[in-house]
């Protein structure tokens, strides 16, 4: 009874679990998962614009508020 086809069995496995392992990583890198975030909010802006104008206005203000308050606050 011989092993050596089990052994390249389990390692042909081996081989294709790395495959899939590495397609999956590849997916979550930032680039691609950027692009895809880009291209959802490219058409979301598209389809509603007067939505994204608010949000963005209002996220712009917070942000102008937050930095207006830490650099006039007086605690030190």
């Amino acid at each position: 009874m011989s092993l050596k086809p089990d052994i390249r069995r389990a390692s042909d496995a081996r081989d294709r679990l790395g495959s899939h392992l590495d397609d999956i990583e590849s997916r979550f890198m930032p680039a691609y998962v950027g692009k895809i975030a880009r291209a959802w909010m490219k058409y979301q802006a598209a389809r509603h614009p007067v939505g994204w104008a608010i949000g963005t206005t209002a996220t712009l203000a917070t942000i102008l508020g937050l930095v207006g308050w830490a650099v006039f606050s007086k605690e030190d």
